[in-house]
């Protein structure tokens, strides 16, 4: 079914993300028992000095369920291989808004 999610990052003073938190409105699903498992991982890398820039290249090809066609702010693909997919494309999305003089991928 359809999954609407919500993304935010924490930034520190040097201007890199160090959290973000997902938030998924369907409760109790298995989805954002995952996501929210995944966010934690990617939150304790952060604290221990990895790049966003690792995590993005990591989980960009993920391919599993749910996938498909996607809805999101300009700049966000069409199409998903995963929700984690969708994630880091919209975590490097947001790191290139917000970082000075970044252009192209993270």
């Amino acid at each position: 079914g359809d999954h609407k999610f919500w993304l935010t990052m924490a930034w520190d003073e040097n201007g890199q993300p160090s959290s973000i938190f997902v938030v998924i409105d369907k409760w109790g699903s298995t989805t954002r028992g995952f996501v929210n498992a995944w966010c934690s991982l990617v939150n304790h890398s952060l604290d221990r000095g990895v790049k966003i820039e690792e995590i993005v290249d990591m989980f960009r090809n993920t391919r599993f369920e749910p996938s498909g066609t996607v809805k999101g702010p300009k700049g966000m693909p069409t199409q998903c291989t995963s929700i984690l997919n969708l994630i880091v494309c919209a975590l490097e999305l947001e790191f290139k808004e917000k970082k000075p003089g970044s252009r192209g991928r993270v």
